[in-house]
């Protein structure tokens, strides 16, 4: 009989393989657990006995670390141009429309290689691409201070449009390198600890920036986060590996579950991966279920970009706060959106655990998968709208922070469901699958601050927190009746696939 799992904690998998016999932990990676923090022996190979959350010992959840690594590097070099731009304005006295030139900068190069980034990751794997991502926003952080004051507001506009143009290929890079990596029941999980990374980095850039920059100034800032950065990207280049089958640290144990799971990564090329075609997956695009995904993450941007480029302006302009005070409220979104973020996928993956072990015999299992995916994501678009309504109904500080603290908490459980429904939907492709969604994604994130100038301007604020829900139930209709979570590598174009 398959053991119950216990409330609030998950299952164990139904079928790990047994250890043959109990070994010691020197020498490895380590025995500790996700959840409970104790280095034991477990009753299986990859599943804490302790709580049933899986472990670290294996050498895929290294790369999850590195990944993880990879989001908080590449988002804090990203991001930190915006918390910096009062300090470059007071400096070298760019007006407002010089300002939003350069703020589009990055954004403007980085929708550029996002598809062929993820193309070239699918062929060739991904940490090349990904490597020349962290180390071009690395070198771009360092070089901004010297290229500004040899050329200006044009020298400071070109540095983040190339940076954003190589660093485009880094989050469908990611995504393909944990599609090699991770069994479907983990993939949450891992995409959850990626994740947390992008937050970790945006608090980074948020938070510590604004006092890096009062006491050192924002050249040395900048130039400090770009060498730390640089540091990181030569250890990421010297520990990564594209997939589990040509990394000489996996071992013979965590293979075989890899393959016994059908992780592509483990398996041994063919002779078809070989010499066939690396063209783009034009017949991937065919699916409903691929637009699907997209649109929800285009609609997830929306929202995001919106709080980031105009709640502040709120805080200052409708509720009379400081500049330092509007940061310190952002900051607690921020840490809102990594708390949950981290814990998302691990509740996921036990969930989907917990409904295979119940399921009947002829049951499928990605059945399970789409509905914890489905669920994670509606619940986010609903939870991110409702808080974008509640905002209309006050102008209390904490009340306003408070709903948007649960709007993005809510939002955060995105990364257990279509973010992580990419992984779902190919093995071969997922670089190009996730290039084109974080492509729309990019746009979106463009168009939402200048849509909400033009409401914001004509109308009022409340109508564009009307405008925002109703953006959220589109992606709430739309990811919750045409999503799955079957593989379409194989599938035909002409049939449904639930």
């Amino acid at each position: 009989m398959a053991p119950k799992a216990s409330m609030g904690r998950p299952a164990r998998a139904a079928s790990p393989p047994p250890l043959a016999a109990k070994q010691s932990s020197a020498g490895t990676l380590g025995n500790i657990c996700l959840s409970c923090g104790k280095d034991h022996l477990p009753d299986s190979l990859h599943y804490c006995h302790e709580c049933g959350y899986p472990r670290i010992r294996e050498v895929r959840w290294f790369i999850a670390k590195l990944c993880m690594g990879a989001r908080m590097t590449v988002q804090t070099n990203r991001i930190i141009l915006g918390p910096m731009m009062p300090f470059i304005v007071a400096d070298l006295g760019f007006d407002k429309v010089e300002t939003g030139h350069i703020m589009s900068a990055f954004a403007t190069g980085y929708a550029f290689t996002q598809i062929p980034g993820g193309n070239v990751a699918d062929r060739i794997g991904s940490r090349l691409p990904l490597t020349l991502a962290l180390l071009a926003v690395s070198i771009g952080s360092v070089l901004a201070p010297l290229v500004t004051d040899a050329f200006g507001k044009q020298g400071l506009w070109m540095t983040y449009f190339l940076m954003g143009l190589l660093e485009g290929p880094s989050y469908p890079s990611i995504g393909a390198m944990l599609g090699k990596w991770f069994p479907t029941e983990e993939k949450a999980t891992a995409n959850s600890l990626t994740g947390t990374g992008g937050s970790i980095g945006g608090l980074v850039a948020i938070g510590i920036g604004p006092i890096l920059a009062e006491r050192i100034g924002w050249r040395l800032t900048l130039v400090l986060i770009g060498t730390v950065s640089m540091h990181f990207s030569l250890y990421w280049f010297t520990k990564s590996s594209d997939k589990p089958i040509t990394c000489s640290k996996v071992s013979a144990d965590e293979l075989k579950f890899l393959k016994e799971r059908g992780v592509k990564g483990a398996m041994p090329e063919t002779i078809q991966d070989v010499n066939g075609e690396k063209t783009f997956p034009w017949r991937l695009f065919t699916f409903p279920e691929v637009w699907a995904v997209c649109y929800a993450h285009a609609v997830f941007n929306f929202g995001r970009y919106f709080v980031y480029a105009w709640i502040p302006m709120f805080y200052f302009n409708e509720l009379g706060m400081s500049a330092t005070s509007a940061g310190i409220c952002m900051m607690c979104l921020q840490v809102a959106d990594a708390m949950i973020e981290f814990t998302a996928g691990l509740q996921a993956d036990a969930w989907i655990c917990d409904l295979d072990e119940r399921s009947v015999p002829g049951d499928k299992r990605s059945d399970s998968v789409l509905y914890v995916r489905r669920v994670f994501s509606c619940v986010g678009f609903i939870g991110f709208g409702s808080s974008m309504l509640l905002c209309c109904l006050t102008r209390d500080v904490v009340a306003f922070t408070a709903s948007l603290a649960i709007g993005k908490a809510c939002a955060s459980l995105h990364t257990a469901g279509f973010k992580t429904n990419y992984l779902d939907l190919t093995s071969s492709d997922t670089g190009t699958l996730v290039g084109v969604g974080n492509t729309m994604a990019t746009v979106a994130s463009m168009l939402a601050p200048v849509i909400a100038g033009y409401v914001i301007e004509h109308y009022t604020w409340n109508y564009m927190f009307v405008l925002v829900f109703c953006v959220n139930l589109s992606g709430f209709l739309v990811f919750g009746y045409f999503s799955s979570s079957s593989s379409l590598d194989e599938a035909d174009p002409d049939k449904k696939v639930k």
